[in-house]
């Protein structure tokens, strides 16, 4: 085919395109089969027929070099363009895609999964589940890592407060319950492998460890997790249920003979169940249901020990691509075997999440709610009583990346009040946490 005769083709697609009776994703399709055959020239003039924009010419950029097998050069475009433009859909579909291509099976399934949550299309999300199901085959299996210095104000929750009503009268809050602030290290690492059942069913098996280091050992902590997850696609949405078993670490005292010895072990044993519900309601919006119940075990303070249940519920929104919101209700009912230690709380949540056009991404939270307690207190003749409300902020760019992890900051504020004085408190807290740049 010579070219003057390719020139009558493109014009005559051009007339046929700007007359109306083919939308612009013609037009597209049009561009991405003169690529895939080589003609490249021609698609480049079918794309100026266009009046592209920047991106648009960037967009061409990388699907050329897909097409041409240079993966990490096309997936360097696709993520320079949506660090510019985080609604543009069809960079983020080609930036999957071709992560899939190149093997590289956790990244392109963070994407695929993101499509899913933003792209209401209905043609397009059978597609995204397609990939999905791809990937959970050729990877079955995978581990990861995390690491964060988390510095707090009050580490341990302790009183604001100087003094306290012991019944007697007035006396003074030891220094040990007092607010204690500290920056910790944390550790994490976690992994998981899954079984494809069928079309619409999976199983996956999961673990995770965890560990916070302080300047002050007492504050140390770690916890280990187990969870065997079976989830099932319906018309309507998804569901899951979650067998679980965790053990928590933690510093202790224990008496060995006439003294008190502190050391670094297990605290907590608990065995727990969760059930989890997500509705699509609409092409923007979701439902999200949950029912958990666990039974803790304190190895140290056996009454602590009992059953602790949850419900809870959300509704988020997609405004747009870049911009979605949700708000949320959850109820617990804490029933340890001491009386005054078992508990009803109610906790409401909001947040809102936006990307923007510099490819910053950040959310705000807010959560306000109380926690009724059952028996008198100690030495009191009326039962606890707490309210609480915080904020959080939610910081992340991919623009700023160390040998391919980048940094997101996260820092929230706790304000909790109470009838009694130990649990009258404030807490500052920030994660400086390096993740793997998406």
């Amino acid at each position: 085919m010579n070219l003057s005769f390719c020139r009558v083709l493109i014009a005559i697609a051009v007339i046929f395109y700007t007359t109306g009776t083919a939308s612009a994703q013609n037009i597209d399709s049009a561009i991405s089969r003169l690529i895939s055959v080589g003609k490249v020239q021609e698609a480049q003039q079918l794309l100026n027929s266009t009046n592209p924009s920047v991106n648009d010419k960037i967009f061409f950029i990388g699907r050329v070099l897909k097409a041409q097998r240079q993966y990490a050069k096309a997936v360097a475009v696709f993520r320079e363009i949506l660090i510019r433009d985080p609604g543009y859909l069809n960079a983020r579909r080609e930036l999957a895609h071709t992560l899939l291509l190149a093997g590289e099976f956790e990244v392109a399934e963070f994407h695929f999964e993101k499509l899913l949550e933003i792209d209401s299309s209905p043609q397009m999300q059978p597609v995204y589940r397609r990939y999905l199901q791809l990937i959970a085959q050729n990877k079955p299996f995978g581990v990861s890592g995390s690491f964060a210095l988390v510095p707090s104000t009050n580490v341990n929750r302790g009183s604001s407060l100087s003094e306290f009503d012991d019944g007697y009268g007035t006396a003074q809050i030891s220094e040990d319950s007092k607010a204690q602030s500290g920056v910790g290290v944390q550790l994490g690492l976690s992994g998981y492998f899954r079984k494809t059942l069928d079309r619409k069913s999976r199983l996956t098996f999961g673990w995770s460890l965890l560990g916070q280091k302080y300047g002050d050992k007492d504050f140390d902590k770690a916890m280990a997790r187990v969870s065997l997850t079976y989830e099932k696609n319906e018309e309507w949405g998804r569901w899951t249920v979650t067998p679980y078993l965790r053990n928590d670490w933690a510093r202790r005292d224990i008496d060995v003979g006439s003294e008190t010895v502190s050391e670094f072990g297990v605290s907590t044993r608990a065995v727990g169940l969760q059930f989890g519900i997500q509705k699509k309601l609409s092409p923007r919006d979701t439902l999200a249901l949950s029912v958990n119940g666990e039974a803790r075990d304190y190895l140290l303070a056996d009454y602590q020990s009992g059953p602790l249940y949850n419900l809870s519920g959300s509704f988020s929104r997609r405004l747009r691509p870049d911009l979605n919101f949700s708000v949320g209700l959850s109820a617990d009912r804490s029933l340890p075997r001491l009386e005054h230690l078992k508990y009803d709380g109610l906790k409401a949540t909001a947040s809102v999440g936006k990307i923007w056009k510099s490819g910053l991404q950040t959310s705000f939270g807010v959560n306000v709610g109380v926690r009724e307690f059952a028996g008198d207190y100690i030495f009191r003749d009326y039962p606890r009583s707490d309210d609480f409300w915080g904020v959080s902020v939610s910081l992340f760019s991919p623009k700023f990346t160390i040998r391919g992890l980048a940094p997101r900051l996260t820092c929230s504020y706790t304000r909790n009040r109470s009838n009694i004085e130990f649990f009258v408190y404030d807490v500052q807290e920030c994660q400086i946490a390096l993740t793997r740049n998406f």
